[in-house]
């Protein structure tokens, strides 16, 4: 079996709160933020102006919780006395190569409701795009207007290539942002950043939401693909194990395939103290 390196953690946490297929765009950008979550950016074929981006971040609360979101944006003009949607990025600016704009958003969370204020920027070439991101989600009470934790991004700068027929991006089924970079030769699937959510959890209040990068998977008539395990300790001690099932399948400007993650913990004598599955995640990307 291939070593895949691995460069971001994971770790079972109690859940705070429970949180498209890609399509063709002129210039497709891949990349990451300086947090380790993926990030694609798809502009006009001139690299002039941003048509619609797919984030990933995490907001720190002051209470000690975090407030993880992936959402695909679609950039459109900011409309004078009408506030965006979730999934717009109205921007204030956006053309001769930069952009920058704001995300709003408001969450259900039962007894407490979450407002969401995000600001985007970036500058674009022909080959590379880089910027920065800042969200703050303020967590209300449902009932009472009172602030119960802020949680905030802080600032996160983030890069991303163009290299058409090479760099690839696109989203997951659970909307999370997907990049592949093959290497010189198309031999081998160089870099794959991807995020992922889990789908079910026992105990039924875990909740996961990951980001993974890995290298090296070998690439053989269009496809690749590998079942391998990774192992970590938990801060509560005894062992976890995560088990990766990756498939993939690489065109010469699309790419597709599915991801599944099974997260298991388990104590000092070997009983399960808490386990999460993925499902099988579908994802496309594109490249160009």
């Amino acid at each position: 079996m291939p070593l895949h390196m691995r460069a971001v953690g994971i770790a079972i946490a109690a859940a705070a709160i429970a949180p498209a297929p890609a399509s063709a765009a002129d210039a497709v950008y891949g990349g990451s933020t300086s947090a380790g979550a993926a990030i694609v950016i798809k502009a006009d074929k001139k690299a002039k102006v941003l048509r619609s981006a797919i984030v990933s971040w995490s907001a720190r609360c002051d209470d000690g919780r975090s407030f993880p979101v992936a959402v695909p944006l679609d950039a459109v003009k900011a409309a004078p006395g009408f506030q965006p949607g979730f999934h717009e990025l109205a921007t204030s600016r956006n053309g001769k190569g930069r952009f920058s704009g704001t995300q709003l958003g408001g969450f259900d969370m039962g007894e407490q409701v979450g407002t969401l204020v995000a600001t985007y920027s970036g500058k674009l070439t022909k080959k590379r795009a880089s910027g920065a991101l800042n969200a703050t989600i303020t967590i209300g009470d449902a009932t009472a207007d009172t602030t119960v934790a802020t949680c905030r991004t802080g600032s996160v700068r983030w890069s991303a290539t163009r290299s058409p027929g090479r760099v690839f991006a696109g989203s997951t089924s659970q909307d999370h942002p997907i990049v592949l970079r093959l290497d010189a030769r198309r031999k081998s699937v160089a870099n794959l950043l991807f995020g992922w959510e889990s789908s079910t959890c026992k105990p039924e209040d875990l909740y996961i939401n990951a980001n993974e990068s890995f290298s090296g998977f070998p690439l053989g008539s269009g496809r690749f693909g590998d079942a391998f395990n990774e192992t970590y300790a938990p801060d509560s001690g005894g062992e976890g194990k995560v088990a990766y099932d990756v498939t993939g399948r690489v065109a010469r400007a699309r790419a597709s395939g599915t991801v599944r993650i099974n997260v298991t913990e388990t104590d000092a004598s070997g009983a399960v103290t808490g386990a999460c599955d993925s499902g099988t995640v579908s994802w496309e990307a594109v490249s160009g």
